[in-house]
């Protein structure tokens, strides 16, 4: 459901006829989506929507002065100059204090809290981009379920804003954690509609990601490029928080750091960020067993069915699981643990191509591997993985015009990649899964022969999980390997 056309079409109406709710679990991205469309509406000349949460308000008083903080604070500057005016008043008492009479009554002047003086309308003036508007005002109350005030009682006072005021007004709350039976009752005398939030998760995702502020130079640009990692292991995950979701990003900005300050290169760093969201996410589900001697067990097996690009435990780093687990972050240890993996001292030029992140490429990979890696490509040696990369490299080379060491033949690659699809159909040889993504925006920007080969590896490496499982299920039936039936338990397998 769109929440933001629910408001607009709910704070639109020129009748007033009772609160919005807007519900949905914990951590669903309630709060998180009705403060991006906030922002959005008071940066127009129609409304000025205030978000208040209700999570530590304690009386009605409390909240009464709150509301009118945050309709005046941000709008009035005749507020503002009272304040200033209050302010230099003050600092003018020390100079008298010779006259304690007067100061007395300075002091108790002082004393008056000037949100008294206040009255919340439903419409307020604005400086707006150098001008005076008059904007409607929009109350969000957040976070009711928390709030400690009897629900009789703030129900009572939020519809005083909506029915006497005429204010538009919204509720958001976990409905589910509202237990009073006269919380059911009185609600139909205050909300004239319920709007479940459904949320767009990709959506929010990439808003999240497009809006990070990042402590380190590039992790927003990695984020980024790994966007499709991110976004599949929280809806593999099911956890349905983007509490979580931020969490998972904003730790990982330590390992991002501590990575690009190694020798390691990083291009296995995408499928760690994928791995490390597994693991934590089943770690915040209870999704684990502990030894006597107090060790976190992931059963790795569970965890490749339920996320589908984790593979091996490979990239399942012990020293990330240990800081998610146990909160034991060690830096050296972590550094020494990717360079025993992932270091590739020994590679050569031609390995080191496909391999490398672009901005880790140095002229002489470029020079000496793109030709090799080119001619494998012609003979079918290479994976969708690497075909992948070479096309990607290849657009960003051309890009920012860094000279090709030799010409690349399309229609060779694409007779190469048949080539390479009847051994894997005739299980000669097995594809890895792990897949190099490349954002939508850079194929459009590909040569149109670019183009038609990256979507032709697309469709193929949709057939190659079910490929693996034929494989697998014919030796199953040879009783060649330790496979067990229930390993091929739901899985889909291509026609013999």
């Amino acid at each position: 459901m769109d929440i933001k056309q629910e408001l607009m079409t709910y704070i639109s109406c020129k009748e007033a006829n009772g609160a919005l709710l807007v519900t949905g679990k914990w951590g669903c991205g309630k709060t998180y989506t009705i403060r991006q469309v906030a922002e959005e509406l008071n940066r127009g000349d129609n409304f000025h929507v205030v978000v208040i949460s209700l999570f530590g308000i304690e009386t009605i008083l409390e909240l009464n002065k709150k509301v009118k903080e945050h309709v005046f604070n941000a709008t009035s500057d005749s507020l503002k100059i009272i304040k200033q005016f209050t302010s230099y008043f003050k600092s003018a008492t020390d100079k008298i204090k010779e006259y304690s009479k007067i100061a007395k009554g300075v002091n108790t002047v002082l004393s008056i809290d000037l949100y008294d003086f206040l009255a919340v309308e439903n419409e307020i003036s604005c400086y707006q981009n150098g001008s005076m508007v008059k904007k409607k005002v929009v109350l969000i109350f957040d976070d009711f379920e928390r709030s400690t005030i009897g629900r009789i009682e703030l129900l009572g006072a939020i519809n005083d804003y909506n029915e006497n005021k005429s204010i538009k007004t919204v509720l958001v709350a976990d409905e589910t954690r509202i237990k009073e039976a006269e919380y059911r009752e009185f609600k139909e005398k205050l909300i004239s509609r319920t709007v479940k939030l459904t949320s767009n998760y990709k959506s929010i995702i990439a808003s999240i990601i497009g809006t990070y502020k990042e402590t380190k130079l590039g992790y927003k640009e990695f984020l980024t490029q790994h966007i499709n990692y991110t976004t599949q292991v929280f809806l593999e995950s099911q956890a349905e928080n983007i509490r979580t979701f931020k969490s998972y990003i904003i730790d990982f900005e330590r390992v991002y750091d501590a990575w690009k300050n190694s020798d390691v290169p990083i291009d296995n760093m995408g499928n760690v960020l994928y791995a490390f969201g597994a693991i934590l996410f089943e770690h915040k589900a209870n999704n684990y067993e502990k030894t006597p001697d107090d060790k976190y067990i992931f059963n790795y097996k569970n965890l490749s069915e339920k996320y589908t690009q984790l593979g091996s435990n490979l990239y399942c780093l012990n020293t990330l699981e240990r800081w998610i687990t146990n909160g034991e972050w060690d830096e050296k240890d972590f550094k020494n643990e990717i360079d025993s993996k992932f270091s590739n001292k020994s590679m050569t030029d031609e390995q080191r191509f496909p391999e490398y992140d672009f901005w880790d490429l140095e002229q002489d990979y470029i020079t000496n591997g793109l030709p090799i890696v080119i001619k494998r490509a012609y003979a079918g040696e290479l994976n969708c993985r690497e075909l992948e990369s070479l096309l990607h490299k290849e657009h960003l080379l051309k890009k920012f015009e860094v000279p090709l060491p030799c010409d690349i033949n399309y229609a060779a690659i694409m007779a190469g990649l048949d080539i390479r699809e009847k051994q894997i159909i005739q299980g000669l040889i097995t594809e890895p899964i792990n897949r190099t993504y490349i954002q939508n925006d850079e194929v459009l920007e590909m040569d149109p022969e670019a183009q038609h080969l990256y979507h032709r590896l697309e469709n193929m490496n949709a057939t190659i999980n079910a490929l693996q499982n034929r494989s697998d299920f014919i030796s199953f039936i040879k009783n060649e390997s330790s496979i067990s039936r229930y390993d091929l338990k739901y899985h889909s397998i291509i026609s013999f």
